[in-house]
């Protein structure tokens, strides 16, 4: 007969990845938010390059920014704030948009420049 196996160990229990520490900075977008203090934009770059062999590159750098970091660029705020408006209801209510529109709207306006808005 064949040699029989060792008894098989239970599966290691999985490590911490570091996901919880990442998502730290997420909004709780299951109940509506009053203040600013949680919000975070969060801006992708994407390029196509193409390089000398004739292949094409895509990348994409992402880049997160505290809400309040907007006081500093009333372009980019008058920017987001039509965005807001503006938004197709389904991708609104898919990015849970009503439950933080309201404080975050207020404080664009109040940082965007008149004109833009």
């Amino acid at each position: 007969p064949p040699p029989s196996l060792p008894p098989s160990k239970p599966p290691p229990s999985p490590q911490p990845t570091g996901a919880e520490e990442e998502n730290k900075g997420f909004i709780d977008c299951q109940s509506h938010h009053t203040s600013i203090d949680p919000m975070f934009v969060r801006v992708e770059r994407q390029t196509l390059r193409r390089l000398r062999t004739g292949a094409v590159l895509f990348t994409i750098r992402t880049y997160q920014y505290h809400l309040r970091s907007l006081q500093q660029m009333p372009a980019a705020a008058a920017g987001l704030h039509h965005t807001l408006l503006h938004m197709d209801p389904k991708a609104a209510r898919y990015k849970s948009v009503d439950k933080w529109k309201g404080p975050a709207l207020d404080f664009l306006a109040k940082v965007a420049r008149p004109s833009k808005l």
